[in-house]
């Protein structure tokens, strides 16, 4: 397994447009393929369902480039849950404040010297980093920015090579040990969020099967 992973030290920035928050008595339709649905609009969330084209949810108010919503469910059970999808998933509100995230990638193949250099940068230089980035494409990017949400991660990630997709190894990793299953995106030999999220959701049957 070492020899097919490369750590990488990942510095993740997340840059917000900021609205005020206002309360909502609408609903709104989903007019793309999928719309994740998130725990909370800021911070360490996680993903709570997720939407198809077409349906249509209760939103309860708007905060900061999202629409907090009230989640699909039983509608026997007395319980309102709540959840946070962005705002440019609707139909008709695909234009004003919204919220985009920003990655940077260290590939220095010296860790120790990546994590000088995030300990080293204050919030300032990061955010300038964003912005200079971002206004190759977007000039007046600037001129619209309210806030910005600097946050490191460590991350590593599978680097596969020629053989792994089929390697018996592979397929033995996803096989459980005892009740703990597992559910990750190196076990699709790639680094893409929908292989994580469908190893969950397969990990989630396997469970509730035993």
């Amino acid at each position: 397994m070492r020899d097919s992973m490369i750590n990488k030290g990942l510095l993740a920035l997340l840059l917000v447009l900021v609205t005020s928050a206002a309360a909502f008595a609408d609903t709104i339709k989903i007019t793309t393929d999928r719309a994740l649905v998130w725990s909370r609009p800021d911070g360490v969330a996680v993903v709570i369902t997720q939407l198809k084209r077409g349906d249509t949810v209760e939103v309860v108010r708007k905060l900061n480039g999202w629409y907090q919503i009230i989640v699909p469910g039983n509608s026997m059970s007395t319980e309102i849950r709540t959840g946070y999808v962005s705002a440019t998933h609707q139909r008709g509100r695909d234009r004003g404040a919204t919220v985009w995230t920003w990655y940077y990638p260290f590939t220095d193949e010296d860790t120790a010297s990546v994590r000088k250099k995030l300990a080293g940068a204050g919030y300032a230089e990061w955010a300038e980093t964003i912005l200079a980035d971002l206004a190759r494409a977007h000039p007046d990017v600037r001129d619209h920015v309210e806030r910005i949400e600097v946050a490191f991660w460590g991350h590593g990630m599978i680097r596969p090579r020629v053989g792994t997709m089929w390697s018996p190894a592979r397929a033995t990793r996803q096989q459980p040990i005892g009740r703990v299953h597992f559910a990750h995106t190196d076990l699709s030999g790639f680094a893409l969020f929908e292989e994580a999220f469908d190893h969950g959701l397969r990990a989630a049957r396997e469970v509730t099967a035993v």
